[in-house]
């Protein structure tokens, strides 16, 4: 993912619909959407040069039993 804050919206969306599909209720899905937009922001923030154009990476793991 590009070090972008503009295109946090896009992961967000993405983000969501993973939560939906594997069955997390409407408020659980913003809580993760929450989740996932701070520690991005946290990574943009912390981990970059201002200007600074890289990657990192999100990655969604888990179980579906």
């Amino acid at each position: 993912m590009p070090n972008e804050e503009s295109l946090l919206p896009a992961l967000l969306s993405y983000t969501a619909e993973i939560a939906k599909t594997v069955g997390f209720s409407s408020r659980d899905c913003y809580k993760i959407q929450l989740a996932v937009e701070e520690a991005c922001v946290h990574v943009m923030k912390t981990s970059f040069h201002p200007g600074e154009m890289a990657d990192y990476q999100v990655e969604y793991t888990g179980r579906l039993d």
